[in-house]
């Protein structure tokens, strides 16, 4: 199990340039491991416990530095528990 963190997932309607596709037009760009806590199968990164991340600033500038092909208009999301089979 994953006790001292895990991963966000960054998305963007851009396809281009992205892992694969989560329906209604949203595309994953890839994820990144930070510090943080699994609530459930949702990822939690330390200090945003509870908080939604996708609205987060830190997040999508963090999304958007990271992976270019988002063109700015990416976002984090912490629905990534279900790659380990965490329910």
């Amino acid at each position: 199990m994953l006790r001292d963190g895990g991963y966000i997932a960054c998305y963007s309607r851009n396809e281009e340039g992205s892992i694969y596709s989560v329906g209604g037009g949203i595309y994953v760009m890839g994820q990144i491991r930070l510090q943080g806590r699994y609530i459930r199968r949702i990822f939690h990164p330390l200090g945003y416990e509870g908080k939604d991340i996708s609205a987060a600033v830190e997040f999508k500038t963090f999304c958007n530095q990271t992976f270019a092909a988002a063109r700015n208009g990416g976002w984090a999301g912490g629905d990534t528990g279900g790659w380990f089979g965490i329910e």
